[in-house]
Parts: C-alpha cells; structure tokens; sequence
C-alpha cells in the first residue's frame, strides 16, 4: 500500500455506462461488504482498532491541540478541529450503523 488514504488505489469512473455484468460485480461486492468489514474487525480490540491513535493524543499537551497543521483535503487545520471533526465523523457513523440495525428488511 503505498497510499494509505487509498488502500485499493483511487476511484477511477469509467466515463461510460456499466455493462451488466460489471453492475452485478458491483452488487455482490456490496452484499458481500457488511459480513467482510464483520470478518475483518473480528477479535480486534479497541486498542487495535483505534487505542494507538487515542493513546497518543493523550499524551500531548494543550498547546499542541492549538498548533496549526495542514490537512491535504481541508487546508489550515488545528489539532483541536481535527479531534472535533473526527468526534463527530464516529459519531454520525455510529449512527449510521445504529439507524441500519434498527430498521426493518
């Protein structure tokens, strides 16, 4: 994986219609994601789906939280802003998977 934004390589649309059998290839991947993402996180605990990441936060102090970086995709970003929106992006996919489970098939 060179680029870990993009572990399969970027989104390259076809700049054409789907032929059948590439629209059905792309609907059993779809079927198929919720038992693989289900397979892939299997056994993994917190602290390896996301303990390495909050661990190290801890450890900074206030000021870091206030010094400015640069996000590729937002631009001008604090350490703050970033820990906020990443909140709220767990949140709303927590909420997300709650609404799915919650609705009837």
């Amino acid at each position: 994986m060179t680029d870990p934004r993009y572990p399969i390589g970027r989104f390259v649309a076809r700049g054409r219609a789907s032929t059948a059998e590439e629209r059905e290839v792309a609907i059993q991947i779809l079927a198929a994601h919720p038992s693989r993402v289900r397979a892939t996180v299997e056994g993994l605990g917190d602290e390896r789906l996301h303990g390495r990441w909050v661990r190290l936060v801890r450890t900074l102090s206030p000021e870091d939280f206030g010094r400015p970086l640069r996000h590729p995709e937002i631009g001008d970003v604090t350490l703050d802003f970033l820990l906020e929106m990443y909140a709220w992006h767990a949140r709303h996919h927590e909420a997300h998977l709650a609404a799915a489970a919650a609705a009837e098939v």
